[in-house]
């Protein structure tokens, strides 16, 4: 009979809904500030979808690497998981931003870079922890 970790399990998801908060808190500020610099349409909507993905995709990545803290190999395929998965949006915004009317290409990609560095220590703190 297997037996399952629940309290393990618990406190993961409960690390990850925390990191989640605190990078929208984290992005929310720094895409409130980044609007307050460029008032034109087309980069706030540049700078709010580059952000919001960048945010899910950092959310995600957190929680698949809280879910496999016991298991070293589980780890490094979630963590591998979560570079491609960073890569992936990064070419899906990218091929977007070609055709998309009404949205800056260059605020898109910035926010998104930005957003992905600046998550990156909210993340490795909930991991490290």
């Amino acid at each position: 009979m297997a037996s399952t970790n629940l309290s393990g399990f618990r406190r993961s998801a409960r690390a990850a809904v925390r990191g989640a908060a605190e990078g929208a808190l984290a992005g929310t500020l720094g895409v409130a500030g980044a609007c307050a610099l460029w008032s034109g349409p087309e980069e706030v909507r540049g700078i709010v979808l580059g952000a919001a993905v960048s945010w899910l995709a950092s959310s995600l990545s957190t929680a698949a690497l809280l879910a496999t803290r016991g298991s070293p190999r589980a780890f490094w395929w979630a963590f591998g998981a979560g570079l491609a998965l960073r890569l992936s949006a990064l070419a899906g915004l990218m091929a977007y931003s070609l055709r998309a009317a009404g949205v800056s290409q260059a605020a898109l990609l910035l926010a998104y870079a930005f957003g992905v560095l600046c998550l990156l220590p909210l993340e490795y703190r909930h991991i490290k922890g």
